[in-house]
């Protein structure tokens, strides 16, 4: 790797060391003599032309110590390093930016500072490394445990330390002497100016290197701007504001142009480190001339929460909805391509807590809420139809409508693959200060908190005294009416139901022994859709018409196989059934599910074919499941 420091002197300066050469060497022929003169010459040039000073001697350029200690304004922030330092890696890029040959050329800020546009956090860790290799040679520079995937880091560090391939000199060329000493001292001059012809590559290399942190010619180009966030600041060139498309009137430009960083978002944490690589992220495109993807977006993020770098991203106008999906759900890219919906929250990587999870989804409806439960692989799936909103201190009901499904790791040998759980025309929620109390199905009856009630699952099981703001979603219950006419779904489980006064019959959904339908989850991601889709209305006003038409024709069908929704595009029912008509209700619909409810549920593309097929585990710490990508997708009207 370009990051690793091998200990060593790389030699002299390529220019000094040439000059000094060539005036030793006058029994070499005047076609060698010439050839390094038009070497140098050409050197010089380039570099005079960058705007660096050939002749380090009568320069004030090079007359700095190697223990200056110069103040360098690191994108905003102010970081003091020793020259001594900087050059510690022989060859690099950054020896070379400030061996002192290009003082002259380099950007520098109002106080007289030299700016780099890089990466704070990754420039300092690198300053720290240079300097211990100073002190023990046998030290190696590289990468950070952990950061080789974080871009913000490699990006730089490769960059940085490249070295054009010194190591890879034909050694041969330097042959031993088998003759006379004559021979053998002509030999070696021949050698030495092969070496620096090779040497003069390598040095063009470093030039062309060095370009994009030098001045630009272009005096407007390099003026800087700046934004402060929460007492800090973050510098870039104008060059670098205006790469994105739409110039000067990107939002991205704006923001530095009036110094406005609004809407940082309550309790987030490290925003300034968001704002600092979402601005990075920006300046290596332009850098590299390249336009930014979401896979820049995913190495670029590092170890800061999810929502908070796409807010970041939101910020500057770079789209964070659309590119922060990420790779590695329980529904892939692949899954969500061509439909508008987008994962807002990914517990591994954002939080299991209530906050994170409150956060994350703020405004956003319909939720899609898939679960999956530890060791035994079950599925939930929750819709909650209207934004989740926690109103005060304590717990608050809302008129929400939601629906459940669930799937066994092990579907049973006859009938569907995906089976409906439940519906509720109301939501229950924690309050920011206490949560409200549920009865634990699994023992007697006992109080028992949870974090949100929805269509018979209850999320984020909390100890007995723990407040809500300390809770996490981790722990959960399932349980289903098995009053109701789909009590026949359930027996194949095999558990007789448990009473809970006042509340009916209920039948457990054992997902892990011994615990019963008490789990844990591996994983809880929450997707959601264009809220204009889903409205309620809507969807009840095609049914309404759906089953005018129906009675019109003299009822509905009654010939559709097991399932409990109509076939979409590229897709079948639960069981592999004929298709229903696409505004009709499908006859073996659980009866307390109504035409606006299944209306709704096709609309929220929780679609009837799961096709439980066992698919590929993912080789990572925390296997997930890789659905058919016909589990959601867009069902057109």
């Amino acid at each position: 790797m370009d990051g690793d420091v091998q200990p060593g002197h790389l030699g002299d300066d390529f220019l000094t060391a040439a000059t000094r050469w060539a005036a030793q060497a006058p029994q070499l022929t005047a076609r060698y003599i010439d050839s390094i003169h038009s070497i140098l010459t050409e050197y010089k040039r380039q570099v005079t032309q960058m705007g660096g000073v050939a002749d380090l001697g009568t320069s004030a350029a090079g007359t700095g110590s190697g223990e200056e200690v110069l103040e360098l304004n690191v994108s905003g922030a102010v970081v003091p390093a020793a020259r001594s330092t900087l050059c510690a890696a022989k060859g690099s890029l950054l020896a070379t930016l400030f061996s002192g040959r290009f003082d002259r050329a380099l950007v520098r800020d109002g106080s007289g500072r030299v700016l780099l546009a890089v990466y704070p956090a990754a420039f300092t860790e690198l300053c720290n490394q240079l300097q211990a290799h100073r002190w023990d040679p046998n030290f190696h520079v590289r990468l950070p445990e952990g950061k080789q995937d974080d871009m913000a880091y490699k990006y730089w560090f490769d960059t940085l330390l490249h070295n054009p391939p010194t190591a890879r000199r034909n050694q041969s060329a330097r042959a031993a002497s088998t003759g006379s000493a004559g021979v053998s001292e002509a030999n070696d001059m021949l050698a030495m100016a092969e070496k620096i012809q090779e040497g003069m590559a390598d040095e063009l290399a470093r030039l062309e290197g060095i370009k994009p942190m030098l001045k630009s010619g272009n005096p407007l180009a390099d003026q800087l701007m700046s934004v402060d966030v929460l007492g800090s600041t973050v510098t870039v060139t104008k060059a670098a504001a205006w790469s994105l498309p739409g110039g000067a009137l990107s939002i991205f430009y704006s923001r530095f142009e009036h110094n406005d960083v609004s809407g940082c978002p309550i309790g987030a944490a490290r925003p300034i480190d968001a704002i600092r690589r979402a601005a990075d992220l920006v300046v290596r495109a332009f850098q590299q001339r390249r336009p930014i993807t979401d896979t820049h977006v995913l190495q670029s993020k590092g170890d800061v929460s999810h929502w908070v770098f796409q807010w970041a991203l939101d910020v500057f106008g770079l789209d964070g909805t659309r590119l922060m999906r990420r790779e590695g759900g329980m529904l892939t890219n692949e899954h969500l391509r061509g439909i508008n919906e987008v994962r807002h929250t990914w517990a591994s990587l954002d939080g299991w807590r209530w906050v994170d999870f409150l956060t994350c989804v703020r405004d956003a409806a319909p939720l899609v809420i898939m679960m999956k439960a530890k060791d035994s692989g079950h599925l939930f799936v929750t819709i909650i139809t209207a934004p989740v909103e926690v109103t005060g201190p304590h717990t608050s009901i809302h008129s929400t409508s939601s629906f459940s499904f669930h799937s066994p790791p092990q579907p049973p040998s006859t009938g569907p693959p995906i089976q409906p759980l439940a519906r509720s025309s109301t939501l229950m929620l924690a309050g920011s200060a206490e949560m409200e109390r549920w009865t634990d199905l699994t023992q007697p009856p006992s109080p028992l908190p949870c974090l949100i009630a929805a269509a018979n699952i209850q999320i984020g099981i909390a100890a007995p005294g723990q407040s809500a703001s300390d809770a996490t979603l981790t722990n959960c219950q399932a349980f289903a009416d098995s009053s109701g006419p789909s009590a026949h779904d359930w027996t194949y489980w095999g558990r007789a139901g448990v009473e809970v006064p006042g509340d009916g019959v209920f039948r457990p959904v054992p997902v892990s022994a011994p615990v019963g339908f008490q789990f844990s989850l591996d994983e809880l991601e929450v997707y959601s859709g264009s809220a204009g889709i889903w409205d309620m209305e809507h969807c009840m006003e095609a049914d309404r018409a759906s089953r005018q038409a129906g009675q019109a024709a003299g009822g509905d069908a009654a010939s559709n196989g097991g399932g409990m929704m109509p076939e979409g595009q590229g897709g079948g029912d639960l069981s592999g059934g004929s298709h229903a008509p696409r505004d009709e209700r499908p006859s073996n619909a659980p009866a307390h599910y109504t035409h606006e409810e299944c209306d709704l549920m096709k609309k929220l593309k929780v679609h009837a074919q799961l096709d439980r097929i066992e698919p590929p585990m993912r080789e990572q710490e925390h296997q997930r499941v890789d659905l058919p990508r016909s589990y959601i997708r867009r069902m057109e009207d």
